[in-house]
């Protein structure tokens, strides 16, 4: 298997979140400002950039960026909606949500 996707057990929550090409500013600051104002800290991120994509993330205990995502465990994946990996998921039939701000147009 390609993701392993558990129930949540616990309270830490592991999300995963594939950024698509040009989108990878919106999830990081995502997930930071879910860190801070979530006052339990309990998810932590991981965030899979696009291989083109030089953002530099600054790793701390709850948002992480990760090169493979091969054997990995998470309780949640998001995938950007600028990423074409949720047509691969699909096909794996694993689960994931779709990564779109609201200040984004939906049409």
């Amino acid at each position: 298997h390609l993701i392993n996707i558990r129930k949540i057990s616990g309270k830490i929550k592991k999300i995963l979140i594939i950024a698509g090409t040009h989108d990878i500013k919106d999830i990081y600051f995502y997930c930071l400002n879910s860190v801070l104002k979530n006052k339990k800290k309990n998810n932590i991120f991981f965030i899979k950039t696009h291989p083109k994509n030089k953002f530099y993330i600054q790793d701390d205990k709850n948002i992480k960026k990760i090169e493979r995502i091969n054997g990995k465990s998470f309780n949640k994946i998001l995938v950007s909606s600028t990423s074409t990996i949720s047509y691969d998921l699909k096909i794996l039939n694993k689960k994931f949500d779709i990564f779109k701000p609201d200040y984004k147009s939906s049409w």
